[in-house]
Parts: structure tokens; C-alpha cells; sequence
């Protein structure tokens, strides 16, 4: 049969990386088994740290019927070089509304106002969010979804409640633990902009519950005393929201449905 190109691409590693490598391996595997179903092979071709050029390049006469991009780190200008060659192409975990192109992503804005909505019926009011200052298309559209349905919501967002750590597991662990020796003011509770950064920060506070009596005591006298770092995780027809709730020195974790 005919041969698909899956161009695993990871244009600085902030978002695709090893932290990642679940959800893209997810991506190749059911890609894969479709294309087998449908009588095409698959063929993984990874770039990490290359210019787009380069990309493009192994494009050129490459013996293929069509193109599957991971889009997560593309800019505009990449999908439009990309799209350039003629090939049949697809670009997922990415979109732009103003290029001709072929997209597959989530729909961020319904999913924060599910995990919005949710929150704010179990009695949160001062919702923080916990944004990334890493440049992709789904973190500014659920960054721009979060103040949507805030407002939507009837809910005010305090400037102070909107922090932003590095993307990756170790960066967002880092970076919550500088702001919270620092004294920040916590919300009730955070939307974390992906799973990785949820799991870096939320690990993050409860480290220094075990490990800053003065700081367990200061964390102790917040009305309420507990923070909830949330997150959600798509699958097909599913959106699971994950609470994780520290409460003095402890994490529950629950899985609720929408």
C-alpha cells in the first residue's frame, strides 16, 4: 500500500519531550492501527532541534502519499512552509483559524468551561490559573478560554491568581517552589494550563508542606487551608477532569466525570 509520514516534530522541547512522550506515543499507536486497517503503512519520522527548513527538505520528492505533522510547537509560518510541498496534510494538536490547512485538535474552549464549571459548582470562587510562559497555540487558546468562562461564570480573576512556570514536569516543579518561597497568596484553587505542569506544581507545594514547618504553619492559616491544582485529559468522546487537593500534608486524587 501506499506509505504515510508521521513527522514527530520538537522544535525546542518545551512541550515535546520525554514528559510527553505518553500522549504522542497514543498519537502513533492509533494512527498506525488505522493505517494498517486502511492498507497504508506508516513511517515515523522524528526531528528534534532542526530549523523548519530542514523539515521541509525531507519533503521533496519523498515516495509518500500523504503527511501527518505533530503541530504542538509550529508556528504559522511553519504549517504554511509545511503545507507549501502539496502534499496531503494533517497537523494535529494544533490550530490556526486564518490558515487553509488541515487541523485536528481538542476543543479547549469547552473543555476549560467544563472544568470551570465544575469548580465553581463544588463552591470555588477564586479560581487561579496556572499558565506557561512557552509559546504554543493550545496554551494561548486555553489560556484565552480560562478568562472567557471566568466571565462567563460570573467570576472575577485576580491578577495575583495568574502565575506562569516553565512546561516541563522538572520546570513547573521548579518554578512553583521559587513562588511559593516567595510568599505568594494562593487561590482556592488552580486550572493548570496541561497535565505535566498540574503534576510538577501541585508536587511542588506538597514538598514544602513536608519540608518548611514555618510554611506548613503559614499554609495552615488560609481560609480554606488546602489548594486544588486541576487538570484535564481528553480522550475520544471523554473529557476527565483530574482534582488533585492538597490538604495539610496529604494529596487525594479523584477522577470526576463531566
Amino acid at each position: 500500500g501506499d506509505t504515510l509520514r508521521f513527522l514527530k516534530i520538537a522544535k525546542h522541547g518545551h512541550t515535546v519531550n520525554r514528559d510527553h512522550s505518553v500522549f504522542i506515543s497514543d498519537y502513533i499507536d492509533g494512527m498506525s492501527a488505522e493505517a494498517t486497517r486502511r492498507n497504508y503503512m506508516l513511517e515515523v519520522v522524528s526531528f528534534e532541534g532542526q530549523p523548519i527548513s530542514v523539515i521541509a527538505e525531507s519533503l521533496a520528492g519523498a515516495p509518500i502519499s500523504g503527511v501527518i505533522a505533530l503541530g504542538t510547537e509550529l508556528s504559522e509560518s511553519d504549517i504554511r512552509v509545511i503545507q507549501g510541498f502539496g502534499l496531503p496534510t494533517v497537523f494535529i494538536d494544533t490550530f490556526y483559524d486564518v490558515i487553509d490547512a488541515n487541523f485536528v485538535d481538542m476543543n479547549n474552549e469547552d473543555a476549560v468551561h467544563k472544568a470551570l464549571s465544575r469548580l465553581h459548582k463544588q463552591g470555588f470562587e477564586r479560581i487561579g490559573f496556572v499558565a506557561s510562559h512557552v509559546d504554543t497555540t493550545n496554551f494561548r487558546l486555553r489560556q484565552d478560554a480560562f478568562f472567557k468562562n471566568m466571565a462567563r461564570l460570573g467570576l472575577k480573576v485576580r491578577e495575583t491568581d495568574v502565575i506562569s512556570v516553565e512546561s516541563t514536569y522538572d520546570g513547573a516543579y521548579n518554578d512553583t517552589r521559587s513562588l511559593l518561597q516567595g510568599g505568594i497568596s494562593l487561590a482556592e484553587c488552580y486550572f493548570c494550563t496541561n497535565d505535566v505542569i498540574a503534576g510538577g506544581a501541585s508536587i511542588s507545594l506538597n514538598s514544602m508542606l513536608y519540608e518548611e514547618s514555618g510554611w506548613y504553619r503559614w499554609l495552615g492559616s488560609l481560609s480554606p487551608s488546602l489548594a486544588v491544582f486541576v487538570t484535564f485529559s481528553i480522550l475520544p468522546g471523554v473529557v476527565c477532569i483530574t482534582i488533585r487537593i492538597t490538604i495539610g500534608n496529604t494529596i487525594s486524587a479523584a477522577d470526576i466525570p463531566p
